[in-house]
């Protein structure tokens, strides 16, 4: 642990000004002593040694919430827009349940006691986990910047979460909402198609350019990510979730729905006596292509779409139908978790081990034919 240092000044004879820099208010904490030199040096190292336990009045003041403001400020420059937004709010639950305690009080066996308050207030498992794990890594900066010697998550033990199986709809469904869609808002009938047919998230299809469509090479190259904003309902544009530029290829039905695409939105732009951008989006109500289309705007029209048509679907669903359908099929994972962006394919087979039963009833049925012949 960092030593802290303290100084001391002597104002007027035989008054001392002592201070010393309190790690947990982050701030120079001054205290005034009468006496003489080697007396002032005694109470100073006493003022350090408070200081360095946490127990000056300052650290006091010092709360879970003080404190979780702080570290959220800190980190959230380096965070995506979205991760913030969804960060302040656990951030502002776990104020609501920890804030009054001070930092250097709070144990493993009060986080606990927020975890089964959370859990008996109906909260799931698995919202109380992200909580728990927004907290963990607050406390390990804290950690860190030498504010406390051990993170009270350590020992503290969130509620077990079941395994998520992700939730895709079926043939039928998908292109029953694509042709419904068609019917009044055609813009989103493409966006439900492209994510069908790619699994792209839904903040890249609302970042797809025409400059992204490669056809000499059958490719589309998903480079960025239409995000909300921290704050207010603007949008940014910023890299993929993995950080990282992916190519999906192209087949001749992809490619017949951009082409159907790009001259409905070529009717548009002529419509309004503009041209579109060549660098314009694909999936945008501008006949231009120059302003992308919200996310949240293509959340709030899937919702109205399936509330017509009465299906239980959510538009991130359309991703796990991608990804369940390809590896039923027997695609290799590896491919599936490229096609959808994720890091490694463990990833890949750990959301979507449900969909490998197909496959591997096509394994009992071939191994049972290899034995059977051999009879």
């Amino acid at each position: 642990m960092v030593s802290v240092r303290g100084s001391l000044q002597e104002r007027s004879p035989g008054t001392w000004y002592l201070r010393v820099y309190d790690r947990l208010a982050d701030k120079q904490v001054r205290r005034t002593f009468k006496g003489t030199k080697r007396q002032a040096e005694s109470e100073l190292a006493r003022f350090v040694a408070e200081a360095e336990a946490g127990n000056t009045p300052m650290s006091g003041t010092l709360t879970v919430a003080d404190y979780l403001d702080r570290w959220l400020g800190q980190v959230s420059a380096s965070l995506q827009p979205g991760t913030v937004q969804s960060h302040r709010g656990r951030v502002k639950r776990l104020k609501t349940e920890l804030g009054a305690i001070r930092l250097s009080k709070l144990t493993a066996h009060r986080v606990d006691q927020m975890y089964a308050k959370l859990l008996s207030g109906g909260m799931s498992p698995a919202t109380i986990k992200m909580h728990h794990a927004i907290l963990s890594a607050a406390l390990h900066q804290a950690v860190k910047w030498d504010l406390v010697p051990k993170a009270a998550t350590d020992n503290a033990t969130p509620p077990r979460v079941v395994r998520f199986r992700a939730s895709s709809p079926d043939v039928a469904t998908v292109r029953a909402l694509i042709a419904k869609a068609d019917e009044t808002h055609p813009v989103l009938s493409a966006t439900i198609m492209l994510a069908a047919l790619t699994g792209c998230r839904r903040g890249e299809l609302c970042g797809l350019r025409w400059s992204d469509i490669d056809r000499d090479r059958r490719v589309l190259r998903v480079c960025r990510a239409v995000k909300m904003a921290p704050t207010g309902n603007d949008v940014v544009i910023g890299p993929t979730k993995a950080h990282q530029e992916r190519p999906v290829s192209l087949d001749d039905v992809m490619l017949a729905v951009l082409d159907t695409h790009r001259t409905r939105a070529e009717g548009w732009a002529a419509d309004a006596h503009v041209e579109i951008d060549p660098d314009g989006y694909i999936l945008t109500l501008d006949p231009t292509g120059r302003t992308p289309t919200s996310p949240d705007v293509v959340t709030r029209a899937f919702v109205r779409l399936t509330a017509r048509l009465k299906v239980t679907c959510r538009f991130h669903d359309l991703r796990h139908f991608t990804a369940s359908q390809l590896i039923s099929a027997g695609v290799d994972p590896a491919v599936v978790g490229g096609r959808l962006g994720h890091a490694d394919a463990h990833t890949t087979l750990r959301i979507y081990s449900h969909a490998l039963a197909e496959r591997d009833r096509a394994a009992a049925e071939v191994l049972g034919s290899l034995m059977a012949s051999s009879e």
